[in-house]
């Protein structure tokens, strides 16, 4: 193998491909928190909402630090968080790689499923239009919701591509 000038071309390459990867990982995440940002935004002005209309309670699916109460929405968007913020931050230092993000796109993806979609508590599309009651600004709280799933899909997509791209997780 020919070395130029002290340095290995292919590992020169590899580096620079590992490095294109993780620069792909961190957008895509950097992605998920800015829209998950707009969800979690979205959540408490429909939780302002239900409390200033007097809407059924049930449908308030904000908390704590937009309300007094600690709730599963403050739970949720603190394991949001921290994973992506934390996978961010330690990804950018080469200690995570697509098996985090993989992983990562699964927790959150299963989050949002189970309170949008899934029981007889879920907060449905049909909720969220139904809270502001108005299409104009309940729809584009579905094309956030939409945009949070879509994000995800990508994430795990990327995870994946990543893994076979660089031969490990």
């Amino acid at each position: 193998m020919e070395e130029v000038h002290g340095r290995d071309p292919i590992a020169d390459r590899a580096g620079t491909r590992d490095d294109t990867l993780r620069r792909r990982l961190v957008l895509v995440a950097a992605i998920a928190a800015a829209i998950g940002t707009l969800h979690f935004a979205d959540h408490a002005i429909r939780g302002q909402i239900v409390v200033e209309r007097g809407l059924d309670p049930d449908w308030n699916h904000s908390g704590w630090p937009f309300q007094h109460d600690f709730t599963p929405f403050t739970i949720s968007m603190i394991v949001v968080y921290v994973l992506l913020l934390g996978g961010i931050w330690f990804t950018l230092r080469g200690r995570l790689w697509a098996g985090y993000w993989l992983g990562t796109a699964i927790i959150i993806g299963a989050i949002v499923v189970f309170v949008h979609f899934v029981g007889s508590d879920a907060e449905t599309p049909k909720m969220i239009i139904d809270t502001y009651d108005n299409l104009a600004a309940g729809i584009p709280a579905l094309v956030v919701l939409l945009g949070v799933v879509a994000i995800l899909a990508v994430m795990a997509g990327l995870a994946v591509y990543v893994r076979r791209a660089s031969g490990h997780w």
